[in-house]
């Protein structure tokens, strides 16, 4: 009788995965990431997560024989509410022997290790999206700020965004905080080291954009 109740409990944990990476993992396409310029491409998942304020702190991608795997990690946010994550994720010169992409996302409650056991996964054939393409995602909004390079004062010009993330060039979070949407934010840089790394805006419905800036 015990041995059934744990066979039950089994299949229906599977089953609840089953049920939540189909909701959870919205879409995944691969594009280049500048179109008649280079072979470099990016993979762009959209991805439906149950808390707002939820970020990527890493990413790995992996190639096995024809496959393609990229993992990546996401961090719960603050609030109980779920969020449209709009994600990109820099893959490089892809080799042409590649015919599958395995994407999977996985969400912790520990934003410095991923959780093994909460996952969304989706496999597709490989192939770049048509970047004069029609997608049915508006792309994600661009980020005015300036100087860049910054020395001592960035300034964000107004947008819809709630949320400013600076991050190290890996993915790693180093700051983090609230913006008041349509206005303009201004942020003291001083003491972050020399460097490059990626400055990101959450939009108000969950859409993340981002952008280089250049620390001197």
């Amino acid at each position: 009788m015990m041995k059934k109740n744990l066979l039950l409990s089994l299949l229906l944990t599977l089953a609840t995965c089953f049920t939540a990476s189909s909701q959870a993992l919205d879409s995944v396409f691969v594009q280049y990431s500048n179109p008649g310029v280079n072979q470099v491409s990016e993979v762009v998942a959209n991805i439906y997560l149950p808390t707002q304020g939820a970020i990527r702190f890493g990413y790995t991608a992996i190639q096995q024989t024809d496959t393609l795997f990229v993992t990546a990690c996401y961090s719960s946010g603050p609030m109980t509410a779920p969020m449209l994550l709009r994600d990109t994720m820099q893959l490089g010169t892809v080799p042409s022997n590649i015919q599958k992409l395995r994407f999977r996302a996985y969400y912790s409650s520990n934003p410095m290790q991923c959780d093994s056991t909460r996952f969304f996964e989706k496999t597709i054939a490989f192939s770049v999206k048509n970047p004069t393409g029609i997608s049915e995602f508006s792309p994600a909004p661009v980020i005015q700020f300036y100087p860049n390079p910054v020395r001592e004062t960035l300034t964000i010009a107004r947008g819809a965004f709630r949320q400013i993330n600076i991050r190290e060039i890996t993915g790693k979070l180093l700051f983090s905080q609230p913006a008041r949407s349509g206005t303009d934010t201004h942020l003291q840089m001083s003491w972050l080291p020399p460097g490059l790394y990626l400055l990101e805006t959450v939009s108000e419905n969950g859409v993340l954009s981002r952008a280089r800036l250049v620390k001197k």
